[in-house]
């Protein structure tokens, strides 16, 4: 089975501010299947369509009478970049369309959402198929985690912002964490450096984003390994921090798990008593 081209058919209330709307938001029409009962939305030329009809005349199509307020179908659109899907949503919300979900981001993933002038509901989204091929190779995972006696707002801000992370990232007292910066953005780096405070080794700690949800939860890549941090508000006065990440060949996995958590450790102990 071949399908050539896809034509959704959609009621619209007005068939004019049906197409300022769509206009606004970057996208154009084929005039030739549009006249002033119908307006033929472009979304991938010679082969989807979006066809708003104007009410009248889309119930002459049915025998079933057109919903009003209710879910019948949700329309997903694939585009280029993480860019392209902030820039449609944000241009609809300031041209009379509504938000009805927050976005989401998987890393692999990411999309927002919009429901048009007539209701209906338009998903946005990207996603990079090498970086979910690459987030689903099997490996023996580590997590640690630890229970802060704060706020979730307070932890957030003492793991992400650099001023902090400096005096906390670090397994023991004969380390240091010297300097660090913080760009808290998908694509953004985070880079620590780590040193003995002898000065006979050193390393910087060098992480991209690939997920972010301010204040839930942190997805990053470093070194092709990869690993998520997640901040659970258990009540007003306690937060759960866990960090699952990919292990290295290098040293055995209880090594690994030990000097993670006690980083985690010691974070715990300077939000707690600052």
């Amino acid at each position: 089975m071949h399908i050539n081209s896809i034509y959704i058919n959609l009621p619209t209330e007005n068939i004019s501010r049906t197409r300022e709307f769509w206009t606004k938001l970057g996208f154009g029409f084929n005039e030739e299947f549009s006249n002033e009962q119908a307006i033929c939305l472009v979304l991938k030329e010679g082969h989807i369509y979006a066809m708003f009809i104007n009410k009248d005349m889309f119930s002459t199509f049915t025998n079933r009478p057109i919903s009003n307020g209710t879910t019948q179908a949700l329309f997903a659109i694939q585009v280029e970049n993480r860019e392209k899907v902030d820039s449609i949503v944000k241009l609809a919300l300031e041209n009379g369309g509504t938000r009805y979900s927050q976005s989401q981001d998987y890393g692999w993933m990411y999309y927002d959402s919009f429901s048009d002038l007539d209701g209906h509901q338009w998903e946005v989204m990207f996603s990079d198929p090498n970086l979910r091929t690459q987030q689903a190779k099997p490996t023996n995972k580590i997590t640690v985690k630890t229970i802060v006696l704060a706020r979730r707002q307070k932890v957030w801000d003492y793991y992400t912002q650099p001023q902090h992370i400096t005096k906390w990232n670090f397994a023991s007292e004969d380390w240091c964490c010297p300097w660090a910066t913080n760009d808290l953005r998908v694509g953004g780096r985070y880079i620590a450096r780590m040193e003995a405070k002898d000065g006979s080794f050193g390393f910087d700690f060098d992480a991209t984003y690939t997920g972010i949800k301010v204040g839930e939860y942190l997805n990053y890549e470093f070194g092709g390994r990869f690993a998520t941090v997640k901040f659970n508000e258990l009540n007003d006065r306690q937060t759960e921090v866990t960090v699952t990440f990919d292990p290295e060949n290098e040293y055995p996995l209880d090594v690994q798990r030990q000097g993670w958590q006690a980083i985690l450790d010691n974070f715990k102990k300077y939000t707690e008593t600052n």
